[in-house]
């Protein structure tokens, strides 16, 4: 390939994506820690939402054509192969626009860019490491037919890459286990370096409108399906007096959480920056991580937002999954909720809640944060990536 290096010697790294939002903190994270290191580094993905706003990201937009063989999409004969001719599609603008970067090294950073990054990788001569943030052949057990699609993916593929990573040693067994990739993986988790402390101003209840004194219970992020968001809004119904839930984020699954939660204790406010998180987070009482436990990837997550509640110094009120409950076992900095637990039983718990517990809670919290910062979680990253660009 030609010689990608910046005159600094550290070279070109590419992230390719078929799913990518501004606010991926696990991305934003990478990249700008590679920034640092010296690296070049740029991101490309299909049409995607808002994406064009992230700095560095370079879309591939659709032409006329793919816009009309989109809508053909949920057409009962025609369904499967315009799906099958826009993912040829996008394929051919990744592997395009990697070309035309040059990169020494690539990191796929989900499944369905993986056949576009082997392909650029082959005609760039480019490095290329997989990302798996997620045990994605289990990612979403109400697709099954993905989950099939993942591994037979990681099956063909799994023995050409030349770096795998993951998000914690569950799911690295779990990839082990399954010998579809080769490679040992390496663990980077989604730890996050403590925040700086925060300026005192509670900008969260004023957006919820509620009084100074309210303990808020919050949720920050996408609202996806199996991440406990209907249980807040059951929990909301029996909620102790004195505490309110928050919602802060955007997505489909709003329209089933409205109806069924009480709007007087679980209100809505919209996302904000993820380099805003530390002026935010800080000012919440409990960070709510009730991811569900559905399939193997639920199981043995360990969301950003486990991260993102200890650098603030918040308490969690997580669900009893083996990378959570550890993480809360082993330093006090929460609570757990136990399978078979009702709202009920939850809104037991927030009652018992004072301002001793809240105080060892968050210092505990923030001991986690410290002992686990993101600065030293990428080190390993940083030496593969360097690694491997030296041997472009």
């Amino acid at each position: 390939m030609m010689d990608g290096k910046t005159d600094g010697g550290s070279g070109r790294v590419l992230f390719m994506a078929m799913n990518l939002v501004p606010n991926d903190a696990r991305f934003l994270k990478m990249r700008d820690r590679l920034v640092a290191e010296g690296f070049d580094v740029s991101a490309i993905v299909p049409r995607i939402e808002d994406v064009a706003a992230a700095p560095g990201v370079v879309v591939v937009q659709p032409g006329p054509l793919s816009r009309l063989v989109s809508a053909l999409r949920n057409l009962p004969m025609l369904g499967t192969l315009a799906s099958a001719w826009l993912a040829r599609r996008r394929k051919r603008g990744l592997v395009a626009g990697a070309v035309q970067a040059r990169p020494d090294v690539i990191i796929g950073f989900d499944p369905e860019a993986m056949p576009a990054a082997m392909e650029a990788k082959a005609q760039t001569g480019a490095r290329f490491i997989y990302d798996a943030h997620e045990y994605h052949s289990a990612e979403d057990p109400s697709h099954p037919e993905r989950g099939e699609w993942v591994a037979r993916l990681e099956s063909r593929l799994g023995s050409h890459l030349d770096g795998f990573v993951t998000v914690n040693k569950s799911i690295a067994s779990l990839y082990a286990r399954d010998g579809r990739i080769t490679l040992p993986a390496l663990v980077v988790r989604n730890s996050v370096d403590p925040f700086a402390a925060h300026d005192g101003v509670d900008r969260l209840r004023p957006a919820l409108g509620v009084p100074a004194d309210e303990k808020v219970l919050l949720y920050h992020g996408a609202m996806r399906p199996m991440r406990g968001l209907m249980d807040l809004a059951d929990l909301s119904l029996v909620l102790p007096s004195g505490w309110t839930i928050g919602i802060m984020g955007e997505g489909a699954m709003r329209a089933e959480i409205e109806p069924r939660a009480n709007p007087d204790h679980l209100r809505f406010i919209p996302p904000v920056p993820h380099r805003d998180l530390p002026l935010w987070l800080p000012s919440a009482t409990l960070g709510a991580v009730l991811y569900e436990g559905v399939g193997e990837n639920q199981i043995n997550c360990t969301p950003n937002k486990l991260w993102e509640y200890a650098a603030a110094g918040v308490p969690i009120l997580a669900r009893d999954l083996p990378e959570l409950a550890a993480a809360v076992r082993e330093t006090g900095m929460g609570l757990l909720v136990s399978e078979g637990e009702t709202a009920t039983d939850i809104a037991g718990q927030l009652e018992n809640v004072d301002a001793a517990w809240l105080s060892q809670a968050s210092r505990a919290a923030h001991r986690f944060a410290q002992g686990n910062d993101w600065g030293r979680e990428v080190e390993p990253l940083v030496d593969l990536v360097r690694d491997l660009v030296e041997t472009t």
